[in-house]
C-alpha cells in the first residue's frame, strides 16, 4: 500500500510540475488528462503507433527508446512487464509519448478490440490496479467525444453547438478526479470518450469551427452546459435535478423532439412495490419522482402511473424522454439543425442567458 501511495504522489507532482497548476494553467497548456477507466480492469493489451511514431519514457524524462511493432504489455504484480524493440523490461510507470504532433496511438485488447487515442498515454499502477491516463490537447479530445455522445449523420450546426457545449463541460468539470490523477474520465460521469478511431473530417471541422469557444453566464463564469438524449417535450430546472443555482438551466417547452426515437416509452411495475415506495416518497414529490426514475431504472424522471383493473398486479408506466432533461435536447437540436437552425439559435433555446467567449489563459 505505501508503494501504491508513493507512486500516486509522484504521479500527481509529476503532472502539475509538467503542465502547471490543473485549474489555471489547463489553457495555457490546452493539455487535458483523461483517465481511460474502459482500460484500467484489462491485464493485457497491444499497443502499435496507428498514425506518427511513439516513444516510450519514464516520468523523469528519460527516453527509453522507440515503440517498435505491436508489443505486448502485461500487468502483474504491481508493474507493467512490456517487450518492444530497444526497450524491455517492468516498471510501475511508464509513458507512451508521440514524437509527432499528429502521432495517434493504436491500443488493441480482447474486451474492447480497436481503440485509437492522440497525445500521452501514462501507464501507471495505483494500488495493485493498472491505470491508464490520456494526455492530450482539448481539441484533440473533443471530436472523440462527439463521437461517442453523438455518432455520425447530423447537421454540422449541431455538431457545432455540440462541441460548445462539451468543451464547455469539460471546462467547467476539470477537477473532477485531480486527487486521482487525472482531470476528467471517460465515461458518463464525464464525458463519454472512446478513443478517435470513429472520428470523421465533419467532427473535426465541428471543433476546428469552434476552437476555444465557451459558454459563460451571465458574471462570467464557465457554463454547466448539461445535455441529455430526450426531453419528451419539456426540459427540467437544473436546480430540480442538482443542487445549486444554474439560472441558464431554465425548463422550456421542447416540441422538437416528440417524434424522435427516444421520445416514448413504457413499462409496468408491481403495485405493490410502487404503493409502498410512493407512501414514503410522495412527501417530496419532485425528488420522488427523480428517485423513483434511479429505483426502476426508468429512461427518464418524465412519467404518468395509471391502473388497468383487468391486470390488477401491476401499474401502467408512460415515459417521456430520455436522460435526466436539463440543458440541451440532443434529438431536439438535432432536428432544429435540419430545420435550419444555427449553432447559436440552438444554445440560445436551450440555455438561458448565456454568452459566448473564446477561452484562454494569457
Amino acid at each position: 500500500m505505501g508503494r501504491a501511495i508513493k507512486w500516486m504522489n509522484f504521479l500527481l507532482l509529476f503532472l502539475s510540475i509538467a503542465s502547471g497548476s490543473l485549474s489555471a494553467q489547463i489553457w495555457a497548456q490546452d493539455i487535458i488528462r483523461v483517465g481511460l477507466l474502459d482500460l484500467n480492469d484489462i491485464p493485457s493489451f497491444r499497443c502499435q503507433s496507428a498514425l506518427g511514431s511513439h516513444e516510450w519514457m519514464l516520468p523523469n524524462g528519460q527516453v527509453l527508446g522507440p515503440l517498435d511493432g505491436m508489443p505486448t504489455i502485461t500487468s502483474q504484480a504491481g508493474s507493467f512487464q512490456i517487450n518492444s524493440g530497444e526497450f524491455s523490461g517492468h516498471t510501475p510507470y511508464v509513458i507512451l509519448r508521440p514524437k509527432t504532433h499528429d502521432a495517434r496511438l493504436r491500443i488493441v485488447t480482447e474486451a474492447l478490440g480497436y481503440r485509437q487515442y492522440p497525445g500521452a498515454i501514462h501507464f501507471i499502477h495505483v494500488r495493485g490496479t493498472p491505470r491508464l491516463i490520456m494526455e492530450s490537447a482539448m481539441e484533440n479530445y473533443l471530436p472523440g467525444v462527439l463521437a461517442a455522445e453523438v455518432g455520425k449523420g447530423h447537421a454540422m450546426p449541431f455538431y457545432e453547438a455540440h462541441a460548445v457545449i462539451s468543451r464547455s463541460y469539460a471546462v467547467q468539470s476539470i477537477d473532477r478526479h485531480r486527487m486521482d490523477g487525472y482531470d476528467l474520465c471517460d465515461q458518463v460521469h464525464c464525458q463519454v470518450f472512446k478513443g478517435t478511431s470513429t472520428v470523421n473530417d465533419t467532427l473535426h471541422l465541428a471543433c476546428q469551427t469552434t476552437r476555444s469557444l465557451v459558454l459563460i453566464d451571465r458574471i462570467g463564469r464557465v457554463a454547466t452546459a448539461a445535455f441529455h438524449s430526450n426531453c419528451g417535450g419539456q426540459t427540467r430546472n437544473g436546480h430540480d435535478v442538482w443542487n445549486g443555482q444554474m439560472p441558464y438551466l431554465q425548463s422550456i417547452e421542447d416540441t422538437t423532439c416528440s417524434n424522435a426515437p427516444h421520445a416514448r416509452w413504457q413499462r409496468t411495475v408491481p403495485r405493490q412495490e410502487w404503493d409502498e415506495f410512493w407512501s414514503v416518497h410522495a412527501v417530496d414529490s419532485i425528488q420522488g419522482i427523480l428517485n423513483a426514475r434511479h429505483k426502476f431504472h426508468w429512461p427518464s424522471a418524465s412519467f404518468k402511473i395509471t391502473y388497468d383493473p383487468s391486470i390488477p398486479d401491476v401499474y401502467q408506466v408512460d415515459g417521456r424522454g430520455f436522460g435526466h432533461g436539463v440543458g440541451l435536447c440532443q434529438e431536439g437540436a438535432m432536428q432544429r439543425a435540419l430545420t435550419g437552425s444555427s449553432a447559436w439559435e440552438i444554445l440560445q433555446n436551450y440555455y438561458t442567458g448565456v454568452r459566448l467567449l473564446r477561452y484562454s489563459h494569457p
